[in-house]
């Protein structure tokens, strides 16, 4: 069967062309000469990394570029840099502009505008995805004055980057934990570092160092034992074993850190009635930890995994943790 396109739909398409080729030779600073060469380069991806090709070899040469990298160490990755609002779920990074004067970042040069502001600082505090001209435009230092601080090893494409970004601007993280400028979002949290995290959120009072601790495996040379006796005093630990240990060392779980969190912050656990129904798979509701889970699922603290399940045993990573608390600290101050 032959299928010949009308007449009308021939001329719609060479109008379409026209205009494209139009707009991207007055707006999109293209060449007429090559103009074809842009639209070729900009529609394939060879390497199958995101990154269309055309836009790897205008700024490095090559088809090397890791899409999750940063090559000028500004704290956007050079997806960001191609295309701010590219999906990294879904691998996308499709329509990165080709062009000798380009109005968003350059993937080579940590300070696009020269205004000796870091992009990813600017990107930050100005919310630039929203709009490819803010960097060019340029901001004042002074816009700076509550920036987030921008870790090496959490760009913007990060799950938990605003999280972060606030829990440093809030001051909970406790310096000892910082690698440099490295915040290691990924790595599993311990329960000292979660009840620390408790401490500071609250913004408590801790002494220096302790003379002595309530927990027998709570050394008090041990950089979180103020933090710990702090927590002890006011109330923030709601169970204390009869062996005296507090385990600090040991990873956290999700429901030991929905308990410091509700327990810290004077949240309402949820009610569960006899005849309730569970709405995980691996939550029985009769379990000390249920009416945390369940009130944390009903104010989006923490919800289930896409398989129905919520894992309250899982072990929870320092970004994830961070999450969740920022969160429930925006829940306590709506209040």
């Amino acid at each position: 069967m032959n299928f010949k396109i009308p007449i009308k739909a021939k001329i719609g398409i060479v109008l379409i062309a026209v205009i494209i080729i139009a707009v991207g030779v007055k707006f999109w600073g293209w060449k007429t000469a090559d103009w074809y060469t842009d639209i070729y380069r900009m529609s394939i991806d060879t390497d199958k990394d995101g990154l269309p090709d055309g836009w790897e070899v205008q700024y490095f040469g090559n088809l090397e570029p890791d899409p999750y990298g940063d090559f000028d160490s500004d704290g956007l990755s050079n997806g960001y840099e191609c295309n701010p609002k590219f999906s990294f779920e879904k691998g996308k990074f499709n329509n990165c502009l080709v062009r000798e004067d380009p109005k968003w970042t350059n993937p080579l040069n940590p300070d696009t505008n020269g205004n000796g502001i870091n992009d990813g600082d600017e990107f930050y505090v100005r919310g630039a995805a929203k709009t490819k001209d803010v960097l060019v435009a340029g901001v004042n230092s002074t816009d700076l004055t509550s920036a987030r601080k921008v870790f090496s090893d959490v760009l913007p494409s990060h799950k938990y980057f605003k999280s972060i970004g606030k829990a440093y601007d809030l001051n909970i993280v406790p310096e000892q934990k910082l690698s440099g400028d490295k915040f290691n979002p990924n790595q599993l949290a311990t329960r000292a570092e979660a009840m620390t995290f408790m401490v500071r959120a609250l913004q408590l009072e801790t002494p220096k160092f302790v003379e002595q601790t309530t927990f027998n495996d709570v050394s008090i040379a041990s950089w979180y034992a103020p933090y710990i006796a702090v927590a002890h005093e006011k109330g923030l630990i709601s169970y204390i074993p009869e062996s005296s240990n507090f385990r600090p060392e040991d990873y956290v779980t999700r429901s030991e850190f929905l308990d410091f969190v509700f327990t810290s912050l004077k949240l309402d656990k949820a009610v569960i009635s006899d005849n309730a129904w569970s709405p995980f798979l691996d939550v029985n509701l009769k379990y000390w930890d249920a009416p945390y889970i369940i009130a944390a699922n009903d104010l989006k603290i923490m919800t289930a995994y896409s398989d129905s399940t919520f894992r309250p045993r899982n072990s929870m990573t320092r970004g994830e943790s961070i999450d969740v608390l920022i969160k429930a600290l925006d829940k306590v101050s709506v209040k």
